[in-house]
C-alpha cells in the first residue's frame, strides 16, 4: 500500500467521461485518507474517504480488472483501513454509493448497511444508486 495519488486511479479508470472529468474527481480524492495498491508495479485498486464536514465522509473505492486474485486481502485491507480512519478522523459517519446495476455484496462484507431504497438519477450521468452507511457503532 502506498498514499493515493490521483495518476494511480487514471491508470486503470475507464468511464464514459473524458479525460479532464476524471483527473478532476481522482484530484477530489486526494484530499482524504487514502491509499492505492500496488503489485508488480501495477495498480490493482484505489481507495480512501472524503471528508465532508466534521464527523463525515463519503467512502470511495476504484479497483482495476486484475484484482481478482487480490479480492481477499483487498476487502481485509479495506475493512481494517476503513475503521483506523474513522477512529483517527473521529467520524461517526461514513457513507457510499453503489450502482444500482452493480453487485453490492462486496460493500456489505466491508461493514456498511444499507442505508434506502434507490436514489434515482443520482450521479452526473443521471444513474441510480444505492446508499449504504457505516456508523461509528460499526466498529
Amino acid at each position: 500500500l502506498v498514499p493515493f495519488r490521483a495518476e494511480h486511479m487514471l491508470t486503470f479508470v475507464n468511464r464514459d467521461t473524458d479525460v479532464m472529468q476524471e483527473m478532476k474527481f481522482a484530484i477530489e480524492k486526494e484530499r482524504g485518507p487514502a491509499f492505492t495498491a500496488i503489485v508488480d508495479d501495477k495498480v490493482i485498486g484505489c481507495g480512501g474517504v472524503v471528508i465532508l464536514w466534521s464527523g463525515v465522509g463519503a467512502a470511495w473505492v476504484a479497483v482495476s480488472k486484475d484484482i481478482e486474485p487480490y479480492k481477499v486481502w483487498m476487502t481485509r485491507t479495506v475493512r481494517h483501513a476503513l475503521r483506523d480512519i474513522v477512529r483517527s478522523l473521529k467520524l461517526h459517519r461514513v457513507e457510499a454509493v453503489v450502482l444500482a446495476d452493480s453487485d453490492s455484496r462486496w460493500i456489505y462484507t466491508v461493514g456498511f448497511h444499507l442505508e434506502n431504497a434507490v436514489a434515482k438519477r443520482y450521479t452526473q450521468d443521471k444513474r441510480d444508486v444505492v446508499r449504504f452507511e457505516f456508523l461509528q457503532e460499526d466498529i
